[in-house]
C-alpha cells in the first residue's frame, strides 16, 4: 500500500482473539494472578528452579537438556505472537522480560500475558518510519530473548544456538504459512508489508541469531505451503508418548513425508 492510500485499523477486539486463539498470548494492561510467574523470573536462579520443576515434573523428569530445548519450543510461540501482532495488527507489545507474565498448563505448555509496548500503532503507510521502529523492536527483542536464553543455558546446559534456532524455525513456518493464509482474511498488500517486515528481522549478519538458513521442502500435500526442517532436534521424542517431529533432522524423508500425510 503506498503512502496516502486510505487505511482502516484492524479492530483491536480482533486482535485480542487472534493472539490468544493463535498464540496463547493474553493482551491485558495489568498484571493477573493466573499468571503467576513472569519471563525476568527466569534470571533469577530460584525463581528459574521452580519454573523449570515444574516443568520437569508435568514432562515425566527428563534430562533438563530435554527440558531446556523444549521450553525454548515454547517460547518461540511466544516471540512469534510479539511479531505476528505488528505483522498482522500494527499492534506491538512489550519485549522486556518483566512485562511478560507466564504460567504452566498441561505438559509443561505456557500461556502468555503481555502488556502493549505504547499506545501508538505501528505506522502502516510510511515505510521508511515503520522499518525505523521495527528495527528497533526488533532489536530490542533480541537483546531481552539473548539474556533469558543464556540463563536457561546457565541452568539446563543448552546451547543458546540451538533455543535460537527453534525461534528460527518458528517464525519461517509462521511466514511461511501467512502467505497461504486466505482462510485469516490478509490482505495482500498486508502479506508484502509482513514479508518487508521478515526482511527487518532477520537480515544477514554475524549477529542477528535468526539468520539461520534451515532446508525447506514443498507438503506433499500442497505444494505451494512450504515445511522447513529443523536444525537441531526439539528432543520431545524423549519424552513418554510423544515420538518424532514432523520437522525434526532426524527423520529420512520417507518418514517425514509418511508423517506429513498422516498430519492431514
Amino acid at each position: 500500500m503506498k503512502s496516502g492510500d486510505m487505511w482502516e485499523p484492524i479492530p483491536l477486539q480482533k486482535a485480542i482473539i487472534f493472539m490468544k486463539n493463535h498464540f496463547r498470548i493474553a493482551l491485558d494492561h495489568a498484571g493477573d494472578e493466573r499468571y503467576p510467574f513472569t519471563a525476568s523470573d527466569l534470571l533469577d536462579p530460584s525463581a528459574r528452579s521452580t519454573i523449570f520443576d515444574l516443568q520437569a515434573a508435568q514432562l515425566g523428569h527428563p534430562d533438563l537438556q530435554v527440558v531446556g530445548t523444549l521450553f525454548a519450543k515454547r517460547y518461540s510461540v511466544l516471540f512469534t505472537g510479539l511479531i505476528a501482532s505488528m505483522d498482522l495488527f500494527d499492534y506491538p507489545l512489550s519485549s522486556s522480560l518483566g512485562d511478560i507474565r507466564l504460567r504452566i498448563i498441561e505438559r509443561a505448555a505456557m500461556e502468555y500475558q503481555v502488556i502493549p509496548a505504547s499506545a501508538e500503532l505501528l505506522p502502516y503507510s510510511d515505510a521508511q518510519e515503520r522499518k525505523v521502529k521495527r528495527t528497533e523492536y526488533s532489536d530490542q527483542l533480541r537483546r531481552s530473548t539473548e539474556a533469558l536464553f543464556r540463563s536457561v543455558s546457565a541452568h539446563t546446559g543448552v546451547p543458546p544456538k540451538v533455543m535460537w534456532s527453534l525461534i528460527t524455525h518458528q517464525l519461517q513456518q509462521y511466514y511461511a504459512r501467512l502467505q497461504n493464509a486466505r482462510h485469516l482474511e490478509v490482505s495482500e498488500e498486508r502479506i508484502s508489508l509482513a514479508l518487508a517486515d521478515q526482511g527487518i528481522l532477520m537480515a544477514e549478519g554475524s549477529d542477528n541469531p535468526l539468520a539461520v538458513h534451515l532446508r525447506s521442502l514443498s507438503h506433499p500435500l500442497n505444494s505451494d505451503m512450504k515445511i522447513y526442517v529443523r536444525r537441531y532436534c526439539c528432543m520431545a521424542f524423549r519424552i513418554k508418548q510423544h515420538g518424532y517431529c514432523s520437522t525434526c533432522p532426524k527423520l529420512s524423508e520417507l518418514e517425514r513425508r509418511k508423517m506429513l500425510l498422516g498430519e492431514n
